[in-house]
């Protein structure tokens, strides 16, 4: 079974201990119950992290090509280009790699009907309603802009030839909202499998070479270069699934390959869910290696968008960015296993306000970066003022117009306000002062309860 104690992660099973890591239904013996509160923060902060990555875009010194932005900064900073692709490398991954993990405990907790209804509500719905709300208003943004800056006429703009072919091509799409299109694709994709695995019985899941074959994948402290080989791969073929932009209303095959592999991948780490503490120790290790692999790559990367690399630079690009982005990966658990693997009501906040503050944001962070050429000020000081200012902002529309309205409803799952102290009773003893029970704790898109 999976519930909700205060708004926590907690699933309580009542199997035998997981004797089979590839067979992801497997479960415990005993009931246990377990609270993901490291996960459901990692879900926040990769979500979060969008609003710093588009908050960047505005003063990057060589912007991501096919990543059209309605601004033009005559102040920009390395610093920024820098911090742009570090995040760029990991955070997406990152988040399917949750997703995927928290796929398979849904599953195994509500069924496969239940799954795929609580993935469309939770999923499709917010994606269809942001595309008729949030998409129109990040149109009105770029609108703003591009007026704004004489970049373009009002007759380029209604007509949308913007006389150059790369604007053309990107000027219309999904904007930011390309990740929910795949991450239901990706839930609609696991759900048949398992589906399928049902039926057939998937007699490979109890074989015990492949059992000693997961089990050394995942204990093996070379566990990220392992990981890397899928995504070197796909890379290899096309390094521009990760550097370039594609502003579109259909999946792009390569992307929704390359982000696929973080997702499956998460569904398979979910059988080790009782081992993933053993990240915590190399988590330190993972981080500088990550590190120092980002430096050659950022590198590399400038240099492919300025002058193009030649074919044996392009693989040497392609390992570098499959490398640190799961080195950053199993970095980033480890040390969110480190520092949020309990209950900590600030970041139980942040983490629900995450799902809503990536819908708004972009809208949000465009205007002020607008608003922010017309002020003589450094680069680094324009982004600080547009990040601080946006996500206040961000934030603030959740706890007043989202968090317990039918928006929040819609995106979380309804949830109930704290009840008022009771007096003691009788007793002598006064009740616990805790949220009504009755109310299903909050449904987000990266996690259920």
């Amino acid at each position: 079974m999976c519930s909700s104690r205060g708004n926590t992660w907690v699933q309580t099973r009542n199997t035998p201990p997981v004797t089979t890591p590839i067979d992801t239904t497997t479960a415990h013996s005993q009931p246990v119950a377990t609270r993901y509160h490291a996960f459901d923060a990692i879900r926040g902060a990769a979500m979060s992290f969008g609003v710093v990555l588009h908050g960047a875009v505005a003063y990057m010194a060589l912007p991501m090509p096919g990543l059209v932005w309605p601004i033009e900064e005559s102040t920009t900073s390395r610093i920024v280009d820098w911090l742009f692709w570090w995040i760029h490398g990991f955070r997406i991954p990152l988040f399917f790699v949750v997703a995927g993990f928290f796929a398979v405990m849904l599953h195994n907790s509500r069924g496969g009907l239940e799954y795929i209804r609580h993935r469309t509500k939770r999923i499709l719905y917010p994606f269809l309603v942001a595309c008729i709300t949030i998409l129109p208003l990040v149109g009105a943004a770029w609108v703003y802009g591009w007026l704004d800056s004489n970049a373009y006429t009002w007759e380029q703009i209604s007509h949308l030839d913007f006389g150059s072919e790369e604007v053309n091509d990107n000027a219309a799409g999904l904007a930011h909202l390309w990740f929910l299109e795949y991450l239901y694709i990706y839930c609609v994709a696991f759900w048949l499998w398992r589906a399928i695995v049902s039926k057939t019985g998937a007699p490979w899941r109890r074989s015990d070479r492949l059992n000693r074959i997961a089990r050394s994948l995942f204990a093996s402290p070379l566990r990220p270069i392992v990981f890397a080989l899928p995504a070197f791969a796909v890379l290899a073929v096309e390094t521009d699934t990760i550097i370039d932009f594609k502003n579109s209303y259909a999946p792009t095959p390569m992307e929704l390959l390359y982000n696929f592999l973080f997702f499956l991948i998460g569904t398979w780490l979910y059988a080790f869910r009782d081992r993933l503490g053993e990240l915590k120790s190399f988590s330190r290790i993972y981080l500088l290696g990550s590190l120092i692999a980002a430096v050659p790559m950022v590198l590399l990367i400038e240099s492919e968008i300025a002058v193009g690399l030649s074919a044996a630079r392009q693989l040497i690009l392609a390992a570098l960015i499959a490398t640190f982005c799961w080195l950053s990966i199993f970095a980033w658990i480890g040390l969110f296993l480190r520092w949020f693997d309990r209950h900590q009501p600030v970041v139980r906040w942040l983490s629900d306000s995450s799902y809503w503050v990536y819908l708004i944001h972009l809208p949000t962070v465009v205007v002020l970066q607008v608003w922010m050429t017309h002020v003589q000020a450094p680069a680094m000081l324009k982004f600080a003022v547009v990040l601080v200012i946006g996500y206040a902002i961000c934030l603030m529309t959740y706890q007043l117009f989202v968090r317990y309205t039918a928006i929040g409803v819609l995106l979380n799952g309804p949830r109930g306000k704290a009840r008022p102290p009771r007096k003691p009773s009788s007793d002598g003893i006064a009740k616990a002062d805790v949220p009504d029970n009755r109310i299903a704790a909050a449904d987000t898109v990266g996690r259920t309860r």
